[in-house]
Formats: C-alpha cells, structure tokens, sequence
C-alpha cells in the first residue's frame, strides 16, 4: 500500500503544472515566436466575462481618433453591471472612455464607444466578431461589447489569447492596460489588475468577472526580455495561476545579437570595371533565446546588380528564424550611389556573326 501511495504521489508530480492551475482552461502565448506554448482544455467554449473589452477597445481604437470628444446620451447611462457612470450630456474623449472602459471595467463606457459608431450596438458587435475572424479567432462570437453574460457570447482560452496579442500591437492599448491608476478630464480610474502593483514584470491587460462565468483573467508579461500571454478562464485561484505558468514557462533566456547595423555586406556591381558597393541593416536585431531553441538568419538578396545602385534604396532582406518561426527581419540598404558603365559588346564580331547567316 504504501509502495502504491508513493507511485501516485510521484505521478502527480511529473504529469505537469497543470494539476496545479485552477483554471478549467488556460493558455500561455509566446508572443515572439507568435504560438501557445502551454495549454489547457484550450479550445473549450466558455463566457469571457469583461475580457470581452480587450476587443471592445481594438475595434474602437482602429475606428476613432483617441482625442475625439463625444457627447453622452442618455441611452448609454445607467447600463447594467460596472459604471463609470456617465451622465447624459457630458462630454468625454474616446481616450478616457478607453481608460473607463479598461481599468474600471465600465459597461457603460463600452456601450458608449460601441454606440458612436453608427448609433446602432449591433453594427459595432458586427466588427468585433469580423475583426475576430480576421484574426483567427474563429470559435469567439460577440453578442454586446461589454462580457455581459449571452447565450451565444462565447470564446476559448486560445481565442482569447489571438486576439489580445493582436490588441497588444496597438501603442494606445499597451499604455493604457500597463496604467496601475490615472486621473482625466477629472474622473479617476484604478486598475482592476493587481497583478501590475504586485509584480513588475506584469504589462497588462485585463480581468473579467461574472457568476456564471467565474474569474477570467488576461495578463501579459516580459520574463527575460521575452513577453508572454496568460489566459486563465473560471480560475478561482487566476492570480497565483498566472503567476505559477509564468515562472514555469517564462525561462531565462540569453540576449543574443543576430544582426548588427554597422555591418553589411559588400555587393559586386556588374559592369565595365570591377566595382563593389557596401549596403548595411535598416536596424540591429537582437533576440532573447531559450536554452535549446535554434536560431537562423537568412539574407534574400541578389549575389550582384547590374550597373547602378542608389544611396537609401533596397538591396535585400535578412530574416531571423527561431525554431523555424520568423521572428523579425530587417532590410538591407545601399549606402552610396555607384554607377557601372554597361561592357561595351564588340560590334565587328557582331558583324561577322549576321554576315555568317546570309552564306
């Protein structure tokens, strides 16, 4: 019995980090080699809660100009569910409806920036579950920009991830899920995510709470000079999981410098002389790598040209592959203009030639 007991206790052990989380899905996203590497009931449909705002803001943040003043009415107060209870008549910039929208979780402020669209939620809605699509994220639906719990208005741990990764590409959107509390236009706004005063690798993005939904938790954070993505859906314990799956899958990475932009290449100029002309990377690339991750660098270029290069224009490419993922590319660039007398073909053995086909 006891031989059994410890065979159990041991197989509890080496079966993962999963057994640990409490959430009933989780993913962790890398977002530089753009895939999930850690999952679990990942493609599972469940409610999402308030994290639905993290596309409620990408829409809103490719519609509208952030400084953009909007006058509130009265159909976009008194919203079920968390406030920042705005007041028919007031007016406010699409930025501190983001803010609202963001830290304080308003779903008044999401029907505010769904409804200035055209006047109409639904059209809105519309563009969420097409932007979602677009990128990927087929198994989410939207039914209101909120996370209001619908029948219908669900979405998977992996989905969730895709789609804040592509929120996370917007400069607006990163500031503000990595602000901890801020005063505009003189409302005050206090993040919900306590994980960004607790620990300092935290960079956002967003919590989300219902009772049928239980805690929903969207995090992101850079471990080693590499960020990663932690979607924890009905997690009563989303804090200490995210925290968990970032210590076992954030690993200490060393900092490696794939391409210098001080160094180029030097490329023959076909012509009359022998003439050579330097070009050199648009930028240096430097990359966080994993103790047995493969690192590859690929130059598309021409191996000569013909006559002429030109100060500033392109020659190439170099990519950066790790793990066969491209993760970053640079272009190559001339770095003076070098013209090359085209040889001169030698007409009098031309002539001989044409003379030849008329015998």
């Amino acid at each position: 019995m006891k031989k059994l007991l410890c065979t159990l206790v041991l197989f509890g052990f080496l079966t993962g980090i999963s057994h640990g989380i409490s959430a009933q899905s989780y993913v962790v996203y890398d977002i530089l080699k753009d895939e999930i590497i850690a999952s679990h009931n990942e493609n599972d449909h469940r409610l999402f809660a308030s994290t639905t705002k993290i596309m409620t803001a990408l829409v809103a943040l490719e519609l509208y100009d952030a400084d953009e003043i909007v006058t509130i009415k009265r159909e976009w107060t008194g919203i079920e569910g968390s406030s920042i209870y705005l007041v028919p008549d007031e007016k406010i910039s699409v930025r501190a409806l983001l803010y609202g929208l963001l830290l304080d979780s308003g779903n008044d402020a999401a029907v505010a920036l769904a409804s200035l669209y055209t006047g109409n939620q639904a059209d809105f809605i519309s563009l969420m579950n097409a932007k979602a699509i677009e990128i990927g994220a087929e198994s989410t639906f939207f039914e209101n920009p909120s996370g209001l719990d619908g029948k219908n208005h669900l979405t998977t741990a992996r989905d969730l991830a895709l789609i804040t990764a592509e929120a996370m590409k917007n400069e607006t959107f990163r500031e503000i899920v990595a602000t901890t509390a801020i005063t505009i236009e003189g409302r005050y706004f206090s993040n919900h995510n306590k994980l960004l005063k607790s620990d300092d690798t935290i960079i956002g993005v967003k919590t989300g709470y219902t009772k049928r939904a239980g805690r929903c938790l969207v995090t992101c954070a850079e471990r080693f000079g590499r960020q990663y993505i932690a979607v924890t859906l009905s997690a009563p314990d989303d804090w200490d999981d995210h925290l968990a799956l970032y210590d076992e899958y954030g690993k200490e990475t060393n900092l490696t410098q794939v391409v210098d932009e001080n160094d180029g290449i030097t490329v023959p100029v076909m012509g009359e002389r022998a003439v050579k002309v330097k070009t050199i990377p648009q930028k240096s690339i430097n990359i966080p790598v994993k103790e047995g991750e493969n690192l590859e660098v690929k130059v598309f270029a021409p191996r000569f040209i013909y006559n002429t290069a030109v100060k500033g224009e392109k020659y190439g490419e170099i990519h950066v592959f790790l793990d066969d993922k491209l993760v970053d590319k640079t272009e190559l660039i001339f770095t003076q203009t070098v013209e090359n007398t085209p040889k001169q073909r030698n007409l009098f053995n031309i002539w001989k030639i044409l003379k030849s086909f008329r015998k």
